[in-house]
């Protein structure tokens, strides 16, 4: 059975901010599903897409950028500071 997650659950399991989370579901940025009015994101596709983004960062070279409170590398993935 798929475990859907909320964007709270998502935010705390990838150390970014819940507002985060929300930014990248409205730029379609993040693997997520409507359910009624509701926004879930299965677990599954969210640890293959931080999977991907870590994979992309050591592509890159993980440049890093600081962002709003955050420190972001070159390929997208957040820290908080």
């Amino acid at each position: 059975m798929e475990t859907y997650l909320t964007a709270k659950d998502v935010a705390e399991k990838v150390r970014l901010s819940e507002q985060t989370i929300r930014r990248y579901t409205m730029l379609k940025q993040i693997p997520f599903h409507k359910i009624g009015r509701v926004v879930r994101y299965k677990e599954c596709e969210i640890e293959k897409w931080v999977e991907n983004r870590e994979k992309q960062d050591i592509s890159l070279g993980a440049d890093l950028f600081v962002e709003g409170g955050e420190v972001t590398s070159a390929g997208g993935v957040h820290d908080r500071l």
